[in-house]
């Protein structure tokens, strides 16, 4: 019966070693999940400040675009120009360089390019306004803000693609000599 003892404290503690190791590395992983989560929650917290920081710099750019359109496109019947016009086309197109989304970047240059050809005088060939333009800010702003928000980005409207097969239109004219 001697050898009960020495066998039952050895089987003690060989099972309490295998909880302790086992409960050392349940706590070891749960302390790595918990820093992954918070290295996440960072990450998207950054990447939400930084959606709003870039949206609060070119949110503003396309509004003022859209209010002087407004303002002017009307106005001018003699073909001058909006001499803010092509600054603060190019002040959008800077901002829009900061977005990091490929889609939406492109989508905002080569939208805002139009723009600023579309604008010599803010008139078409019949010598009315353009109304080019505020279909195309309007979408680049719904974009802008759907994209500030995490969500997908929404359909062109019909206008919106009259609007670039016209752009394509005037490349093609004015591409070839």
């Amino acid at each position: 019966m001697d050898w009960i003892s020495p066998l039952s404290g050895l089987v003690g503690a060989l099972i309490g070693g295998g909880a302790s190791l086992y409960g050392g590395r349940a706590q070891v992983r749960a302390q790595l999940d918990l820093k992954n989560a918070e290295m996440v929650a960072a990450s998207a917290e950054q990447e939400d400040a930084e959606r709003g920081r870039i949206a609060a710099a070119l949110g503003p750019r396309l509004l003022e675009l859209t209010r002087v359109y407004r303002a002017v496109g009307a106005e001018f019947s003699d073909g001058r120009e909006n001499p803010d016009w092509p600054m603060l086309v190019m002040d959008a197109e800077l901002a829009a360089l900061e977005i990091p989304d490929r889609e939406l970047r492109e989508l905002m240059a080569d939208a805002l390019k139009a723009v600023e050809h579309w604008s010599s005088s803010f008139r078409n060939v019949n010598g009315r306004p353009s109304r080019l333009i505020p279909v195309v800010l309007d979408h680049l702003m719904q974009c802008l803000f759907a994209w500030r928000r995490g969500d997908e980005l929404p359909e062109p409207s019909q206008a919106f693609e009259n609007a670039q097969e016209s752009w394509m239109l005037w490349i093609d004219e004015h591409s070839h000599p």
